[in-house]
């Protein structure tokens, strides 16, 4: 189909892509790795705080609010956010759709109060395996771990340590 078909194969991630925090990071990273693997990604950036009706809820210029494509989301916010997130993107975007949600903080148990952001999802992903055993215990969905991406430069094997570095191993 076209470019506009909406049942072209690829992900609609949705996530604090602006947003200077570490799920904003891992929505940048996780569309990044997406795209690594030629799948075609449109993103939907989130605002913390923001209503449904907050014209602030910005979309890619590929994609609208009920997402490009037709099979899977990808939404990239903590499950204390997952209820006003999901109010906010509108069912549109869920409807028919495969949604992961990509939950990244550390707990040793998870919340009750947190158990309605299940209902908004269909797996989750969490950054380790103490989040994913911790999550899992009250989970009504499947829990998978998935270690972050981590973007490099092309030429990072290469590339010249910055200057005033003692000599030595370099590793990261």
């Amino acid at each position: 189909g076209s470019a506009s078909s909406p049942h072209r194969p690829g992900v609609n991630v949705a996530g604090y892509f602006e947003g200077v925090m570490g799920v904003g990071e891992h929505a940048r990273q996780l569309a990044a790795a997406l795209r690594t693997q030629e799948i075609p990604v449109a993103t939907t950036t989130l605002h913390p705080e923001a209503a449904p009706e907050d014209h602030g809820l910005a979309e890619s210029s590929e994609n609208g609010r009920s997402g490009r494509f037709a099979f899977f989301n990808l939404l990239c916010a903590n499950a204390d956010s997952v209820p006003g997130v999901a109010d906010q993107l509108g069912d549109a975007f869920f409807s028919d759709r495969y949604t992961i949600g990509f939950w990244a903080w550390e707990v040793s148990a998870f919340p009750h109060r947190f158990l309605k952001a299940f209902g908004h999802v269909d797996e989750v992903w969490v950054g380790s395996r103490h989040v994913r055993d911790a999550v899992a215990e009250l989970a009504t969905v499947p829990v998978l771990a998935s270690r972050d991406r981590l973007p490099l430069p092309a030429d990072a094997g290469t590339a010249a340590p910055p200057p005033g570095l003692p000599d030595g191993f370099r590793f990261l």
